[in-house]
């Protein structure tokens, strides 16, 4: 994989458009190096879900992707400023199927299953002020 900085750079211009219908804003901030034993293309797949989701959520604000590593993982977060979910939703949010917005049910759990398989891990916890935050770490 290329280093981390270039796709979340890559996702926050391609997702551009999508995010400016409710009048948002992307940025992406990653120390330069920071990689991840895992595709850039799986990377680009769940940046991509999760942008569209925080932008459903979020109007008139900032979508921030950062990546970064601890030790041996890489750590990548989607930081929306919108509406949040209730503990109820985080707990179904995975699930196949699932949605609380009227979305498909199927960007989490893929998002899911690419972290795992790729021997990491995803989680949602509040963004401080309101919105979520995405978390996804990957093998370095």
């Amino acid at each position: 994989m290329k280093d981390l900085l270039s796709t979340l750079r890559y996702a926050a211009d391609f997702c551009d458009p999508l995010c400016r219908r409710n009048n948002n804003r992307i940025t992406a901030d990653c120390a330069p190096g920071v990689t991840a034993d895992i595709s850039e293309d799986l990377v680009f797949h769940c940046l991509y879900n999760l942008i569209s989701n925080a932008t459903r959520h979020c109007k008139n604000g900032v979508i921030e992707l950062k990546g970064g590593s601890d030790g041996e993982i890489t750590v990548l977060r989607v930081i929306d400023h919108g509406s949040g979910m209730t503990d109820e939703e985080k707990t179904k949010a995975f699930d196949r199927g699932y949605s609380g917005d009227a979305g498909s049910g199927i960007g989490l759990a893929l998002c899911r299953e690419i972290a795992e398989d790729n021997g990491g891990a995803i989680r949602l916890t509040d963004t401080p002020g309101g919105g979520l935050t995405v978390t996804i770490e990957f093998k370095r």
